[in-house]
């Protein structure tokens, strides 16, 4: 898919430059939006730079996304790599954020159908894990937070800095508003 890579950075970039800052915290690239043909509110927390994240000439990034609708709500994280080589992100129990010691082990997809190669020939891949609202509440109240993503080939482990827990708060706080909806 040439110019995927393209797409996801513009989209990034036009999140930042849109969202605006939170009061009192960071610049956060989180995107809110109502799809009319689903009759769906959805928010995105896009890419954020992982601690630690340039491995083997490569970038982790970590997100959250967020979708109401009459089926209900629904949250999650998603992990991308772009690299040099295939991180083969694993299926399963494959992410794993750790809250002040405390073990929120979530399953993933996988990255199997979610691999493209950048316009550059980089390696692009995207896994999703689902969470629960009591599991972002638990990482957004700790003070320290490790994260693992496990993947084949590449296993990456980094802290949570205070701009990223900062940018998990602001997007918990966008959530709360659209997770009532999926209640009614």
């Amino acid at each position: 898919m040439k110019g995927v890579w393209r797409g996801v950075f513009l989209g990034a970039v036009l999140c930042l430059v849109g969202s605006g800052a939170f009061a009192g915290g960071p610049l956060c690239p989180i995107r809110k939006w109502k799809d009319p043909l689903q009759d769906a509110q959805c928010v995105v927390l896009d890419s954020l730079i992982l601690s630690g994240g340039a491995v083997q000439n490569g970038i982790w990034y970590l997100g959250a996304s967020a979708t109401s609708d009459r089926r209900g709500f629904k949250l999650g994280f998603f992990a991308q790599w772009v690299g040099p080589t295939w991180a083969f992100l694993s299926p399963g129990k494959a992410m794993t954020f750790i809250a002040d010691g405390d073990k929120i082990v979530l399953t993933c997809t996988g990255s199997d159908g979610r691999r493209n190669i950048t316009d550059t020939g980089e390696a692009f891949e995207t896994t999703f894990c689902e969470a629960s609202p009591e599991d972002l509440d638990r990482i957004t109240s700790a003070r320290r937070v490790l994260i693992e993503i496990k993947g084949e080939v590449l296993t990456q482990r980094a802290r949570l800095d205070p701009a990223d827990l900062s940018c998990l708060l602001a997007f918990q706080d966008v959530t709360r508003g659209i997770a009532a909806v999926g209640m009614k």
